[in-house]
């Protein structure tokens, strides 16, 4: 099994606390493919009243490997990504940027609602 399957979820945790912790989410799923072939996606989803985050991680075939995050709300769909993620050091990192994306369009929700 390929390292970025493994801490995939722990990292989107991670990077992704805020909606939990600030922003009102209070679920989180983690669907993994039954199969261990590729190409194969795991995906990692928050829930709100009315939000949706989720956060894939692709591994597909010659180095096609990549994360990317869809914030649905009722005003909207974002999508951010792809971002390559080759190694942990990619993941990661492109975690980390659409985490900050993700917020950031949250709270210009949350001041354009005030």
């Amino acid at each position: 099994m390929d390292f970025r399957e493994k801490t995939f979820a722990a990292e989107v945790a991670d990077r992704f606390r805020f909606l939990v912790d600030e922003a009102g989410f209070t679920a989180m799923r983690v669907d993994v493919p039954a199969h261990d072939r590729r190409p194969r996606s795991l995906r990692v989803a928050y829930v709100s009243t009315g939000a949706r985050v989720e956060v894939t991680l692709d591994l597909a075939f010659g180095g096609e490997e990549s994360v990317s995050t869809l914030l649905e709300t009722g005003t909207g769909r974002w999508d951010f990504g792809p971002n390559v993620a080759h190694k942990g050091h990619a993941m990661r990192k492109a975690l980390t940027a659409q985490a900050q994306q993700v917020a950031e369009v949250l709270r210009r929700l949350e001041t354009e609602r005030a």
